[in-house]
């Protein structure tokens, strides 16, 4: 199966197999995010994409560390991912990581999207801290889109 793609960089007709990559798009930084909300609240974490066609899946992958601080250990810090505020997917929802206070934990995650959308699309990474204390988001932090035809 293939995909037609028009207009899409100034050529026309162009011919993807299904599962081929058609736009990647990314961020990072190094700038802290703490919280110590029981809510989720937006990180400083996200990626707009916007898909050439609406048959194509939408890959999201994102990187970071997190630290509780001030809490207690076994403290829990959930995520969740959405696109344009809207929660994507119930497996994605309760994600979390257990950490000890002050010791950071690596957290990396993938989540395919399936938006059946041509209009721009942000997809950011929510937190929160379920107990006492704050949740830090240090180093460097990543999140990629990519666009894979359908």
């Amino acid at each position: 199966m293939t995909t037609t793609i028009t207009g899409a960089t100034g050529i026309d007709n162009i011919q993807a197999a299904t599962g081929s990559v058609l736009q990647v798009v990314g961020d990072s930084n190094t700038t802290s995010f703490s919280t110590s909300s029981n809510s989720y609240v937006a990180t400083n974490l996200s990626v707009t994409i916007t898909p050439v066609t609406t048959s194509s899946k939408v890959l999201i992958n994102f990187s970071t560390a997190v630290m509780c601080q001030d809490g207690n250990n076994d403290d829990y810090t959930y995520f969740i991912l959405k696109r344009n505020n809207t929660t994507l997917g119930d497996d994605i929802h309760g994600n979390y990581i257990q950490s000890t206070d002050n010791i950071k934990t690596n957290v990396a995650f993938s989540y395919i999207d399936s938006p059946s959308s041509t209009s721009a699309l942000t997809y950011t990474l929510y937190l929160l801290k379920q107990s006492a204390g704050t949740a830090l988001l240090s180093g460097f932090k990543a999140i990629t889109a990519m666009e894979i035809a359908g």
